[in-house]
């Protein structure tokens, strides 16, 4: 339903933070495809510095420290492309 006559202050604003919200929403999956890029091409050298995790070892065996940061990576690279289109 569209009013008639002069625009309201609330549309304006209203319309502005559409657009916000747009370039907010790109931003954070710009964000998020840069963190799921770092974590996948740098597994080795953060596994280097943080070191054998115990717990992930314990249930994805031998090198499941470096498997577990590219699968974040992975994770983390999916959730963006779901983010961008609201699924």
């Amino acid at each position: 339903m569209r009013r008639e006559g002069r625009q309201f202050e609330s549309d304006r604003v209203h319309h502005d933070i559409k657009w916000y919200n747009k370039y907010m929403k790109l931003l954070e999956f710009f964000g998020f495809l840069v963190l799921g890029g770092v974590l996948l091409y740098f597994a080795y050298p953060l596994y280097t510095i943080t070191g054998r995790q115990d717990w992930i070892e314990k249930y994805l065996g031998p090198g499941g420290t470096i498997t577990f940061y590219r699968l974040l990576g992975a994770a983390i690279f999916i959730f963006a492309f779901i983010f961008l289109v609201n699924y």
